[in-house]
This record gives C-alpha cells, sequence and structure tokens, in this order.
C-alpha cells in the first residue's frame, strides 16, 4: 500500500463525512427541526439559497483539512484555516451565525456521526479519534 495513496483515500473519506454533514444540516434548516443550529449557519445558508456556494466550499473545505491534520493526515493535509475562537465568533467570522453553547455542539457532533455512518465509515477508532479531537475543542468552539 502505498502511504501517500491511503492519506488521499482517507481525505476523501472525511470530505465525504463532511459535505454529508452540511447536508444533514442544511436539510434540518429547511425542514425547520434544526433547533437552534440553524442560526448558527444562517449566513452561509442563506449565500447557497441566492445561488452562492463559494462559503460552503470553503467550510467544506476547512473542515475536511482540520480533520484530516488532526487525525493522522500528516503534513501533506494541512489545516490554514482561522483559528478555533475566532472561527466559531460572529464578530470574528462573518459566516458564523452566532455562538455556539453546548447543546448546539453536541447536537453537531451528533450529525457529523450519522454523516459518518451514511459514509459507510463504521471503523470505531476513526471514529473515536474524530470525536476525541472535536471534545478537544468544545472549550474554544463553545462561547456562550
Amino acid at each position: 500500500n502505498n502511504p501517500g495513496q491511503m492519506i488521499e483515500q482517507g481525505r476523501l473519506s472525511y470530505r465525504s463525512v463532511v459535505d454529508s454533514t452540511i447536508t444533514l444540516i442544511v436539510a434540518d434548516i429547511v425542514a425547520g427541526s434544526q433547533g437552534n443550529l440553524g442560526a448558527h449557519f444562517a449566513p452561509i445558508v442563506g449565500e447557497v439559497s441566492g445561488g452562492n456556494t463559494t462559503n460552503v466550499a470553503v467550510l467544506s473545505k476547512n473542515l475536511t483539512d482540520f480533520f484530516s491534520a488532526n487525525t493522522g493526515g500528516g503534513a501533506t493535509n494541512t489545516y490554514s484555516g482561522l483559528g478555533m475562537v475566532a472561527a466559531h465568533d460572529p464578530a470574528q467570522n462573518p459566516r458564523m451565525g452566532v455562538k455556539a453553547n453546548n447543546a448546539d455542539y453536541d447536537k453537531f457532533i451528533g450529525y457529523v456521526g450519522a454523516a459518518a455512518g451514511l459514509n459507510g465509515v463504521t471503523d470505531s477508532a476513526l471514529i473515536g479519534e474524530v470525536v476525541e479531537v472535536l471534545e478537544s475543542l468544545r472549550a474554544p468552539i463553545v462561547q456562550q
């Protein structure tokens, strides 16, 4: 097995999970059953509704880069987006609608888990790694 090929396949798997997570969130927003989570993504959903997919593509790339870089993707997969506090603070990031609370973040982690299942990710060690990364970021992301 070529390590570079394995890393690229891992990145594609993360990209599929990230895109499915975004789709699940948007579907719930459209259905009106998202609770408060829709407010976080309102700027991006508004843009997409208007035909502008630029920032949803940026969100997908940043999340994919972040997961890949923080779960063994190595030097070929680096995250160069905003720091976690700035990325999740609407005053510093216009793509973020409101600050998150713990319930919002729990719901987001649930979406990531559901998206992993939809994409056939059943490796419990990998899922555990992703959850560990997400939980390590709770403090800077949850700002209210």
